[in-house]
């Protein structure tokens, strides 16, 4: 019985501050819902129910230093952050009382315990030059997640009725009439708290893990990689439902989609490393699923070190290139055919809300691909640029000036797709034709 005991201390000095942060949390839940914070009924009640299971799930967690009640916790803390869009918070303070809690949940039973599960040497996947797991890799997506989450917060504030006025520096009304338009309308809550949570989410999801989490954590690697990727390609149909289905532009709506945009290729390489683990496991015919939630073991490369003093990972901007100045020279032919509508008169017709369309395929495409490991997805501005080419004269309400646009957009877009820019990291295999 002393020993069972005995290893029960021992094992909850392992757990360091994360049970102590997350008692100290639920205390403040508890006083929070009975503060005057602007929170519904409901929200206090629902306040109050969550801090009493974070409280059972932190006496588990001290008890058997067990995985399980951290994850159980760190569900609460996603439910927390969403909770003020589904109960539609009356109240800016009772909002930001629960995306505190909902992050310091998150923080305490996600990343303290983790962030420290695995030694931060520079080793690195089979056959790659660099760590795509290491924290310099992660650190510019948390920032530009954040940037996201602070002007998606903005938004969301007019949506739910914090603020008075939509500020928008450069449309005017667009952005009051975005954010008031049938399409936020079909969302049950509130579409840019929606992507608020979500630029919030992957900021925190950023630092959940070591640095070899590509490998112990794969399925934190990919949840990560679908919270950023999926979430691009909402923001860019978005976006290109403003002018056709709105009639309006939305600064800040533009601005967090080309923040996402350049969240993707970053956050692809360390998607692309955990896939390749999993394909190396199934052919050994071991259980890709068993890894995927357990992690591997399989050995990883270490590069030998110069000097008896540790030699730092391969900074992702030693390893990659400069951005090629084709797709940069394609990215800025999108953002044309974006606005060209209003400048060749087309703005109202077919051949505008296809401008608008192909633009923001072409501005997705060119920006992805800017990343070395997302090289191959410049191909994809083949197809484009045919298809202005093709559809130049025939779309119904187009200009002399529109036509002209679609053929020297289109014609670009067929010379820069061939050309791949120079590639210098290694990502274990051939990927980038």
């Amino acid at each position: 019985m002393g020993s069972v005991a005995g290893s029960g201390i021992v094992a909850n000095k392992r757990l360091g501050a994360g049970p102590l942060l997350t008692a100290l949390t639920a205390g403040w839940m508890l006083v929070g819902a009975l503060l005057p914070l602007g929170q519904t009924p409901i929200m206090s009640a629902n306040e109050v129910a969550c801090a009493l299971v974070v409280l059972v799930l932190c006496g588990w967690w001290v008890r058997t230093g067990s995985a399980a009640p951290r994850w159980l916790l760190a569900t609460i803390g996603f439910w927390l952050l969403f909770a003020p869009l589904v109960f539609w918070a009356p109240g800016l303070l009772g909002c930001l009382n629960n995306l505190v809690t909902g992050t310091l949940l998150i923080l305490a039973s996600a990343i303290l315990p983790t962030a420290y599960s695995d030694d931060h040497d520079c080793a690195l996947p089979p056959g790659w030059s660099y760590n795509p797991s290491a924290l310099g890799q992660r650190v510019p997506i948390a920032v530009l997640a954040l940037l996201g989450f602070t002007m998606s917060g903005w938004l969301a504030a007019y949506q739910l009725g914090y603020v008075d006025e939509a500020w928008d520096p450069l449309f005017g009304d667009g952005t009051r009439r975005v954010l008031t338009s049938d399409i936020s309308r079909w969302f049950p809550v509130s579409d840019a708290g929606l992507g608020a949570i979500s630029y919030l989410l992957e900021a925190i999801t950023c630092f959940v893990g070591g640095s070899r989490r590509w490998r112990t954590m794969p399925w934190i690697v990919l949840l990560f990689g679908l919270m950023i990727i999926p979430t691009g390609a909402v923001s860019i149909v978005l976006v290109v439902l403003q002018p056709i289905g709105v009639g309006s532009w939305c600064t800040l709506c533009l601005t967090t989609a080309a923040v996402m945009l350049l969240m993707v290729a970053p956050a692809l390489d360390e998607v692309v490393a955990t896939w390749q683990l999993l394909r190396r496991h199934r052919r050994r015919g071991d259980s890709w699923w068993t890894v995927l939630w357990h992690g591997s073991a399989e050995a990883t490369y270490v590069p030998p070190s110069p000097s008896p003093s540790p030699s730092p990972s391969p900074s992702p901007e030693d390893e990659s290139g400069s951005w090629p100045w084709h797709l940069l020279a394609a990215a800025a032919a999108g953002t044309w055919l974006m606005g060209a509508p209003y400048l060749t008169g087309t703005a109202d017709s077919t051949a505008g809300a296809n401008h608008h369309l192909t633009g923001a395929l072409v501005v997705t495409v060119a920006v992805i691909a800017l990343g070395e490991i997302a090289r191959p997805l410049r191909w994809l501005l083949l197809p484009l640029g045919l298809w202005l080419l093709a559809s130049a004269w025939w779309l119904p309400g187009t200009t002399t000036a529109a036509i002209w646009s679609s053929v020297v957009v289109g014609g670009g877009l067929l010379l820069c797709a061939p050309v791949r820019g120079r590639v210098k990291a290694r990502f274990g295999t051939n990927l980038v034709p």
